[in-house]
């Protein structure tokens, strides 16, 4: 929508654009790729043209850029990134009439025409770090897993108070360091671990598991796409809850595996942290809390 808004205001009819441009194939964003890409038949151009975005880092690396291009892009994704702003990388190539249409070998030959890198401010709610706080105060852990870069993924968790001064390195990884480690090696860090950067479905799901190896009752919130591998294991559950201001607490959205009974033994949490605890019971395709003060 930022990018829709942002081309409006430079007086281009996106909706034009995109009609009057034939697709002849695409490649769909994926967590492993971190990019997508579009071949487009373009009456502006009267050429076929090749547009990929996504991961900046991904996108320069498919870009003929010298290294002091390459220094000068990367300060600047560094300075946006610890704004905590989201950021898109932008890169097209001419393909010739007799090329093929598959969008990953033409991506794969590299080659591509850097556009620059495009920054999204993505501002914290101001209701999360206090929802954050409540939580910590309860004994409940909190952790940041996303498709985001190592230094906005840092950034959010400072926001919302999640990440503290003498926090190291030892409190936050990548995917890609995730999944290099031995089980033993995780293990060891795992309860420590505040955000992991650049993750994939699979080093969610390892996540979880190991976790719940330690004993630790993990509860997954998530948009549903890339949980749906954690959600098929039978090993976790994916509640999203609202509290509201002389409602108590209640469910907004659960998301269960039909086919799974899911049972996991009642506990307490000081949720508002006032003293007083609800009673938390996760039985099959319920989720119970309820109100129990001194």
């Amino acid at each position: 929508i930022a990018l829709l808004l942002w081309l409006n205001e430079q007086g281009k009819n996106y909706l034009e654009l995109r009609e009057n441009a034939k697709v002849i194939n695409q490649l769909t964003f994926s967590t492993e790729r971190k990019y997508m890409a579009t071949l487009v038949d373009s009456p502006i151009q009267q050429k076929k043209v090749l547009y990929i975005k996504g991961a900046p880092e991904i996108v320069m690396g498919k870009c003929n850029l010298s290294p002091e291009e390459l220094t000068h892009y990367n300060a600047d994704l560094l300075a946006y990134q610890n704004k905590a702003m989201r950021t898109l990388g932008l890169a097209y190539k001419f393909i010739p009439e007799n090329s093929g249409n598959d969008c990953a070998e033409l991506v794969n030959e590299g080659n591509m025409i850097f556009l620059g890198i495009v920054a999204i401010s993505d501002p914290i709610r101001p209701d999360v770090p206090e929802a954050v706080q409540k939580c910590q105060s309860a004994g409940i852990g909190v952790k940041i897993v996303t498709g985001d870069t190592p230094g906005t993924a840092t950034e959010i968790a400072r926001q919302i108070g999640l990440w503290k001064p003498e926090d190291t390195d030892r409190n936050r990884i990548t995917g890609v360091e995730f999944a290099a480690l031995s089980d033993e090696e995780a293990l060891d860090r795992v309860l420590d671990l505040k955000v992991m950067s650049r993750a994939r479905p699979m080093d969610k799901q390892r996540l979880v598991q190991l976790l719940q190896q330690k004993g630790a009752v993990v509860a997954v919130t998530g948009d549903g796409t890339n949980d749906a591998v954690i959600r098929a294991s039978g090993d976790s559950y994916c509640v999203l809850a609202v509290q509201s201001p002389g409602l108590g607490n209640k469910i907004l959205a659960s998301s269960f595996d039909g086919d799974k009974n899911y049972t996991v033994q009642p506990f307490f949490a000081d949720i508002d942290g006032d003293g007083s605890f609800s009673l938390i019971t996760i039985s099959g395709n319920s989720f119970k809390t309820v109100r129990v003060y001194k």
